[in-house]
């Protein structure tokens, strides 16, 4: 709560924002997620083992006080987060690689407020994020690379979840832009870190694998590479 008070007092600060000089746009990115477990020891003999995800996500930023050096930002980034533990195998037969997984979906919302000072067309960035998320689904995915297998012959991992829980956190961004311009379109190209202090489920959360309880406790982090797109300029 004491971060969206923060976030409410800051935006109040910024006065006669009809008056101020801004810029707004869509961008697109792919981002590696790392969720850092706090028993790393509970995977020491486990089948399973942490891993990362590869995500897309899309985001819609607000730019302040634009022809300023220093300036102010509002990104709200939209997509998927995924908490995965995964094993895999090499097929004698043919050298491929099986990946099998148990995922953690949540479909997120993180808002940040960032702050970036202007070097040129080069921009650091720092800030804090508000991060809302809900749990969506407990799954398991396969999936080959360089060969082929009869995935029915596969045994499937009996997985259950009974809460659905709704998460609230927040965290630091730390990033880097760089703005160009393609075909006379102003492109931002950027990189923002997501880092959170704080752990992402509440230590009672659980869910079942062939009907042994699993608990899941840790801090959720990831990394976005994309490209940003500025749609309106008032000047």
């Amino acid at each position: 709560m004491r971060y969206l008070i923060l976030l409410i007092s800051l935006l109040c600060s910024t006065q006669a924002i009809g008056q101020t000089k801004f810029s707004w746009g869509l961008g697109l990115s792919y981002s590696t997620h790392f969720f850092i477990h706090e028993d790393k020891n509970q995977f020491d003999d486990s089948f399973f083992k942490p891993d990362i995800a590869h995500l897309p996500r899309i985001n819609s930023f607000f730019d302040l006080n634009i022809n300023s050096a220093f300036q102010f930002r509002l990104n709200l980034s939209l997509g998927e987060k995924k908490v995965v533990l995964s094993n895999r195998l090499v097929i004698p037969s043919t050298g491929g690689t099986l990946k099998t997984s148990i995922n953690h979906e949540v479909l997120s919302a993180d808002l940040s407020f960032l702050s970036y000072y202007s070097i040129g067309k080069i921009r650091p960035l720092f800030g804090f994020y508000i991060s809302t998320n809900q749990y969506a689904a407990l799954t398991q995915t396969t999936s080959t690379r360089n060969g082929q297998v009869d995935e029915t012959n596969i045994p499937s991992v009996i997985l259950e979840v009974e809460e659905y829980p709704f998460i609230l956190y927040a965290g630091i961004n730390l990033g880097i832009s760089y703005s160009t311009k393609i075909k006379n379109r102003d492109i931002e190209l950027v990189s923002l870190f997501y880092f959170s202090p704080s752990d992402m489920f509440s230590s009672d959360f659980t869910y079942k694998t062939n009907s042994v309880q699993q608990t899941i406790t840790g801090k959720y982090h990831y990394v976005s590479l994309g490209a940003n797109l500025k749609l309106k300029r008032k000047k």
